[in-house]
């Protein structure tokens, strides 16, 4: 535990207005609760896996002093004192007995008894679990310490993050969405194949999604007949194998966007829902790389995407959700608003920007959330990243500089270095400046001076 410091006790925390909350950044809950289903090719490493399941240190960022952030490993001193230097309030911190770097906290946490006796003592005093995700291993967790549930249970959150599942909501509810379709076996998909066919032999290309794909992982772009052909051959003889015949699955007209938002609410355990923000997303391919603060959008698209919300919300009670909910959508580039493209019953990346949007919004300055990727050829430190970045810290104005939000998926894969002894890393943080130029500057020196990281030992 870090601070404060000694495990805790009943004593650790004055009693606040509400009960604490225990949060959790589990990142890619998504392959819990798509276990046992058929599943489009996702590639994937340990190491790609090592350096998400690392940024789990982002729950520093929720929560305040009467709360807590379970962490996989103890976070450095130098990220601490930075975050409280720009005026940020942290939980207290409790990190698992061990660490496998492929392991989500969860996991790790549930294989640790000294950190699962400290959940129980702060349980008592009505804690709540606050995940990035709930699926079976989260709840596991709660049985297993006491702590309260965000839910009744993981099949809610399983069902309402499916693609399938928001789809037919948005259709239910005369919400536009692309052209497109869903299925839940592959006699569904048989049953649509001839129409799919046709709109690529007009010349769209189309998005084959699995229901439980995250970051781009589980997405195919199609574009001819044959491509498509092989493709449901593929799914047919994994549907086969299952036995069940389930498929379940979203294909859509893939879109010229313009921008890409993320907006999300909160639903409470009385069914109440708060909008909470809606940030522009910088993606990649189909790879979420940050966030621009604030989000580039109009205000008849922002009263839209309320309006959303408030419709989503009201379903999502009905059926026993309550929690987070993050909502992706898209603004063309003739300005057409898809308001919803999938519905996460979970956190989204955007959530752990929740204190540093308001401190920007406060400053009257613009800002970049980043996730800095880099090939490393030794571990390195927390001093070696500012020396790297030396002249570029935050000031306390925020107005201008970088600030580190999360340092451990840094060095998380360094355990799984290749035959170079070269390894991935990711540092996550935040450019904040005074304007939108600025800020383009500051992004660049910021990514130059990180290069250094990746040449320093080599």
């Amino acid at each position: 535990m870090l601070r404060p410091a000694g495990a805790p006790s009943s004593s650790a925390h004055p009693s606040p207005a509400r009960p604490p909350t225990v949060a959790l950044a589990n990142f890619d809950v998504e392959r819990h609760w798509s276990i046992g289903g058929p599943a489009l090719p996702a590639p994937g490493t340990d190491m790609a896996t090592s350096v998400v399941a690392g940024a789990n240190e982002l729950a520093l960022l929720l929560g305040h002093t009467a709360d807590w952030a379970v962490v996989k490993s103890q976070p450095d001193p130098g990220l601490i004192h930075g975050l409280e230097r720009a005026g940020l309030t942290l939980p207290s911190v409790l990190s698992t007995d061990g660490n496998v770097p492929t392991n989500s906290v969860t996991e790790d946490a549930l294989a640790s008894p000294v950190l699962l006796d400290h959940l129980r003592e702060i349980a008592t005093s009505g804690a709540r679990l606050a995940p990035h995700g709930f699926s079976r291993v989260e709840a596991e967790l709660c049985e297993l310490t006491g702590l309260t549930p965000p839910m009744s249970g993981p099949g809610i959150a399983t069902a309402v993050n499916s693609k399938v599942f928001s789809r037919r909501l948005c259709r239910a509810e005369g919400i536009a969405q692309p052209p497109g379709w869903e299925c839940d076996t592959i006699a569904d998909l048989m049953a649509i194949a001839d129409a799919i066919r046709s709109r690529i032999t007009a010349g769209a290309t189309v998005a084959v999604k699995d229901a439980y794909g995250v970051s781009g992982k589980g997405i195919m772009l199609v574009d001819r007949i044959d491509q498509f052909n092989r493709l449901v051959r593929m799914l047919a003889r994994q549907a086969d194998r299952g036995g069940e015949g389930r498929l379940p699955l979203v294909v859509e007209e893939w879109q010229d966007k313009r921008t890409d938002l993320n907006y999300h609410f909160t639903i409470g355990a009385d069914g109440a829902m708060r909008f909470d923000f809606v940030l522009e997303a910088v993606t990649e391919g189909r790879t979420h790389r940050g966030h621009r603060l604030p989000a580039r959008i109009d205000g008849c698209h922002r009263r839209r995407l309320r309006e959303c919300a408030d419709q989503i919300g009201r379903v999502l009670a009905t059926h026993g959700y309550c929690g987070p909910v993050g909502i992706d959508a898209i603004v063309c580039a003739d300005g057409t608003l898809f308001p919803v493209i999938e519905i996460n019953a979970r956190n989204n990346m955007s959530t752990y920007l929740a204190p540093i949007r308001e401190r920007i919004a406060d400053a009257g300055s613009v800002g970049l959330a980043l996730q800095v990727d880099l090939r490393l050829p030794a571990v390195v430190s927390f001093e070696e990243v500012s020396h790297a970045l030396r002249g570029l810290d935050l000031t306390q104005s925020w107005r201008h500089g970088f600030l580190v939000t999360c340092f451990a998926s840094v060095n998380a894969a360094a355990a799984l270095a290749d035959r170079t002894g070269h390894f991935r890393g990711r540092l996550h943080g935040v450019a904040v400046a005074g304007t939108t130029i600025e800020l383009e500057h500051l992004e660049t020196e910021v990514r130059t001076c990180l290069r250094e990281l990746e040449t320093s030992r080599d």
